[in-house]
């Protein structure tokens, strides 16, 4: 084979893979035109759905500048900061307040003189003093306390004796009614006696007039 006959076929297959390449590369070119358009479609159904998105959003929102969003934000830290200090100095007063109620209750558990009838109307200082003085517990409404207490003195006759508990007693009695001073009931009234008078009774009697 001489060498033009060689060159020939090498430039023969150069040819027939450039074809091939050609075609190649109409087909990736086929294949990006198609992807264009399904991106561009799905961008424009997105732009759809975002600006529906908007026009349904709050079209009132506030829009603050660094300036103002600082400001905002120093005055609701400044509010909250306030609360918090108010609540603090409210809690430490009210904690003074208990630990001077409770000095106050100690001493009267023992050198205190209670008085009066305990019932619920009693205020919540002087049952709670008179639990404590008992040894009993604190907890409970008004009336729990007052029920509490009146249990424990029905069931210590004993504490009469204790001058610090006489007050109650005493009113306790005082508050019971006298059965000496009780009503008597009226003496009930019989209806023979008048049965009697109509019938052959020698008490007078009413005539009428005998007509002419």
């Amino acid at each position: 084979m001489g060498e033009n006959e060689r060159l020939r076929e090498e430039n023969e297959a150069l040819r027939r893979n450039q074809a091939k390449l050609e075609s190649l590369l109409e087909a990736v070119q086929t294949d990006c035109l198609f992807a264009h358009q399904h991106i561009a479609a799905i961008q424009a159904e997105h732009n759809i759905k975002k600006k529906d998105k908007q026009k349904r959003s709050n079209t009132k929102a506030e829009w603050l500048t660094d300036e103002e969003y600082r400001k905002t934000k120093a005055a609701e830290k400044a509010e909250r900061e306030k609360k918090e200090e108010e609540a603090r100095v409210a809690k430490e007063r009210k904690e003074t307040e208990g630990r001077r109620r409770q000095g106050i209750r100690n001493e009267r558990a023992v050198k205190g003189e209670f008085t009066g009838l305990v019932t619920g109307k009693k205020s919540k200082d002087d049952l709670k003093d008179i639990a404590q003085a008992l040894c009993l517990d604190l907890g409970g409404k008004n009336q729990e306390l007052a029920d509490r207490i009146n249990k424990y003195l029905d069931e210590s006759p004993n504490l009469k004796d204790d001058k610090r508990f006489q007050g109650l007693f005493t009113a306790r009695t005082r508050s019971k009614p006298d059965p000496k001073k009780r009503k008597q009931p009226a003496p009930a009234t019989s209806d023979r006696g008048q049965d009697d008078i109509g019938e052959g009774s020698t008490g007078p009697t009413s005539q009428k007039p005998r007509l002419q």
